[in-house]
């Protein structure tokens, strides 16, 4: 070679030397250096892979609280019934076989009640129980009450009951009575009567309350001229059997004798010691005699003495 171009080699070779050294001139050095950027692409291309996998996940996660939760609970629970039905009933099963609790002595007396409104035949019906409030506490602490009904069968004035019960260790008894009323139409002495007295539209008042079963429930007018076979206070509640149709003879009046024997027949006049109706037997005395005789009421003012029946004193 000219020496020009050596001389040109020479420069240019020191010029290479002067460079300094690139990393990628060695292929250790270019992995190295590309290193960061691959970690860098890689964990991008990860999040973003992972990113509708997490979405989806916290999609499900939230749903059972979101509000899109309720059709599915509501789509859910025909399919849950079948599996809560043997729960529900288990204990129904259980109940059912438990004995029944054992009554209080207050609701056997309203059982009582009920009792009597069958028998008599009326709903309105009430007994009123003669009870203190102690009595009424002693009865409401009775365990295993029992109650018998030991007067007032049927549809009566007025009702016993026998309560018999546990009361710690021992066993009590206890008798409670009571009125017994129906609601009604019912009729009350507007004074006081004596016994004896021929009823008058004044002695009388009506209207609704709470009467006995006896009571007497006619019209004021059905009863006028009643006779009262016994004394009756004022306000007091006139009973059936209080009234009765008027005797035929009455005490202290005039009434007529007439005697029969074999083939005889007298009339005459006289007194009665009491009232009398058609077929009483009662004593009567005949005007100037001395001595009583017994006859049988025939008629209104009627006596007859017959001689096989007839005895003096």
């Amino acid at each position: 070679s000219s020496p020009g171009n050596r001389g040109e080699r020479a420069r240019m070779g020191s010029q290479r030397r002067s460079l300094p050294p690139l990393p990628f001139l060695r292929r250790g050095r270019l992995l190295a250096s590309f290193a960061p950027a691959f970690v860098v692409a890689a964990w991008l291309v990860l999040v973003g892979a992972l990113a509708p996998i997490d979405d989806a996940s916290a999609d499900s996660a939230s749903s059972p609280s979101g509000p899109s939760a309720s059709p599915p609970s509501e789509s859910a629970s025909p399919t849950s019934s079948p599996t809560a039905a043997p729960s529900t009933a288990a204990p129904q099963s259980s109940t059912s076989l438990q004995p029944p609790a054992a009554p209080s002595s207050l609701a056997l007396l309203a059982g009582i009640e009920d009792e009597l409104r069958l028998e008599c035949g009326h709903v309105d019906l009430r007994v009123d129980w003669s009870m203190t409030e102690s009595m009424r506490a002693r009865l409401g602490s009775l365990m295993n009450a029992t109650a018998l009904r030991v007067q007032g069968d049927g549809c009566s004035d007025r009702v016993v009951v026998q309560v018999s019960g546990a009361d710690g260790r021992s066993t009590n008894r206890y008798l409670v009575s009571g009125d017994v009323e129906i609601w009604g139409h019912g009729l009350r002495a507007a004074r006081t009567l004596r016994p004896g007295t021929l009823l008058a539209f004044d002695d009388v008042t009506e209207g609704e309350d709470w009467f006995p079963p006896s009571a007497c429930r006619e019209s004021i007018e059905s009863v006028e001229g009643s006779y009262l076979l016994r004394g009756i206070a004022a306000g007091k509640v006139l009973g059936r059997d209080d009234l009765s149709s008027p005797p035929l003879v009455r005490r202290g009046e005039t009434v007529r004798v007439v005697y029969r024997g074999p083939g005889l027949e007298l009339r005459t006049l006289g007194t009665v010691r009491k009232d009398g109706w058609l077929g009483d037997r009662l004593e009567v005395r005949a005007d100037g005699a001395q001595h009583d005789c017994t006859g049988v009421v025939s008629g209104p003012d009627v006596i007859e003495v017959e001689s096989n029946q007839g005895r003096q004193r």
